[in-house]
C-alpha cells in the first residue's frame, strides 16, 4: 500500500461512478451518533484512496475533511488543558 501523503497527490484525470455496491442487508447495521442521531459512515479505506487517486473533488473533499477534523481535536485539547490549568490550585 502506498504512503498517504502520495495517495493525496491530485490526478488530472475525473472519474464518474456509475453504481456502487452495497453490502446485504443483514450485513449492514446504522449506527446513530449525536444529539441529531446522525449516521455514522463505515468506509474502506483502500476502496477510499482508490477512488481519490481518479477524482479530484473527492480528494480535496476528504483533505478538507481531515484537516477541520484535525483542527476541532485539537481545538477540544487546548480547552481541556485550559480547564485543568485553571483549576489547579496555586499557593501563595
Amino acid at each position: 500500500q502506498e504512503p498517504l501523503h502520495t495517495a493525496f497527490k491530485k490526478k488530472s484525470k475525473v472519474k464518474k461512478v456509475e453504481s456502487t455496491e452495497v453490502a446485504p442487508e443483514s450485513k449492514q447495521r446504522k449506527i446513530y451518533v449525536g444529539q441529531d442521531r446522525a449516521v455514522l459512515l463505515r468506509i474502506s479505506t483502500s476502496k477510499l484512496l482508490e477512488l481519490m487517486n481518479d477524482d479530484d473533488e473527492l480528494t480535496t473533499s476528504v483533505q478538507r475533511l481531515v484537516l477541520l477534523c484535525m483542527q476541532e481535536k485539537l481545538t477540544r485539547s487546548c480547552e481541556e488543558e485550559d480547564m485543568r490549568n485553571s483549576s489547579i490550585p496555586v499557593a501563595i
